[in-house]
């Protein structure tokens, strides 16, 4: 019994980490291609794109795992669900609860690594470092968007089954990348480079448009476990 569960839990994993394969070479081909149209593209810059490459292949790891590391979502797969086991397996709102934070608070450090990451190695940071209400929107921005679009990729699978990570990860990839160099204007043509420059001309107000989406990607996150946890799908 334990072996043909972890069979099937396999072969669900190998399932989810092709479309996430096949999407991120997606995502690569067009950062390359978009990189190599720039004709002024700096090493400062090519450093940046790669930047916007990773906030994109993390949001798909996001979007994949709030998918697979859920009871809620085992019990409701055809195959899955017919395995004695798994139908005795007790969810109650504590363990709800629980799994639903837990992940969350795993998200939110995964972002904050790979925010560290991002600007210790491969992005310049702004002069004079940053500080105060500069450096809460620039960190929320990082932690947050991530986790508001892998949201987005779970409401996408578990409520309208559909199988479209490709299309959605394919468009991110136009925005994020086309859209800062079009306002580029012959700076670094990135999405870090995009927020400095935002930062610096509105200032407080991209603050409060941090913090906004910081609280719809909460929300967003709150949503999407509920639906993949509640007990009304597990009957």
């Amino acid at each position: 019994m334990w072996k043909s569960a972890a069979r099937l839990a396999r072969m669900e994993i190998r399932r989810k980490a092709c479309e996430f394969l096949f999407s991120g070479a997606v995502t690569v081909f067009y950062t390359i291609l978009m990189t190599n149209l720039l004709q002024d593209v700096s090493e400062d810059a090519s450093n940046g794109v790669l930047v916007d490459v990773l906030f994109l292949l993390l949001s798909m790891i996001q979007g994949m795992t709030m998918n697979i590391s859920h009871a809620g979502y085992w019990k409701t797969r055809p195959y899955t669900a017919k395995l004695k086991w798994m139908k005795s397996l007790p969810v109650t709102d504590r363990e709800i609860t629980g799994s639903r934070f837990l992940v969350l608070g795993v998200t939110l450090l995964w972002n904050l690594l790979v925010f560290y990451i991002s600007l210790l190695f491969l992005s310049r940071a702004p002069e004079g470092g940053l500080t105060g209400g500069y450096g809460l929107a620039f960190v929320a921005l990082w932690l947050w968007a991530p986790l508001l679009i892998g949201a987005c990729c779970a409401y996408f699978e578990l409520v309208m089954k559909e199988k479209n990570y490709l299309i959605l990860i394919s468009v991110l990839t136009v925005v994020i990348i086309t859209v800062p160099v079009l306002l580029g204007k012959g700076g670094d043509p990135t999405l870090v480079a995009l927020s400095y420059r935002l930062l610096d001309a509105y200032g407080g107000g991209v603050v409060l448009a941090a913090l906004a989406a910081a609280a719809v990607g909460t929300y967003a996150f709150y949503r999407s476990s509920i639906i993949g946890l509640g007990k009304r799908d597990l009957r």
